[in-house]
């Protein structure tokens, strides 16, 4: 009789290992599926924020062109009144310059006389 229950509680111990592998393979399937689903989880949002940085460049560089360019045309506006005006200084002295040439000759000639 013991041996007999020594027999069965061997039979137990051993369907009970067989029960827990089988409890561990089943656990081991169900972890690598929850792998498998954080990896493609993880390569979605990969893509995603790539996805959303590549947006953020584009719209960053779209807007600085945009900035860029309307700071250009202020500049060139501001060249060409520049220009306009320095051309009218540029008239202004050479006509000052023929009249007050004129009243010096005119001054030398009543200081001499």
């Amino acid at each position: 009789l013991r041996e007999e229950i020594k027999s069965l509680k061997e039979q137990m111990r051993l369907v009970s290992k067989d029960q827990s592998r089988v409890g561990m393979a089943e656990e081991l399937a169900h972890a690598k599926g929850q792998i498998k689903e954080l990896k493609e989880q993880a390569r979605e949002a990969k893509t995603k924020s790539r996805e959303e940085l590549r947006r953020q460049m584009k719209t960053f560089t779209e807007e600085t062109q945009m900035r860029l360019e309307t700071e250009n045309m202020s500049l060139q506006a501001r060249l060409v009144e520049a220009e306009a005006e320095a051309e009218q200084l540029q008239t202004y002295i050479s006509r000052t310059a023929v009249t007050y040439q004129r009243e010096i000759m005119r001054l030398r000639e009543v200081v001499v006389a």
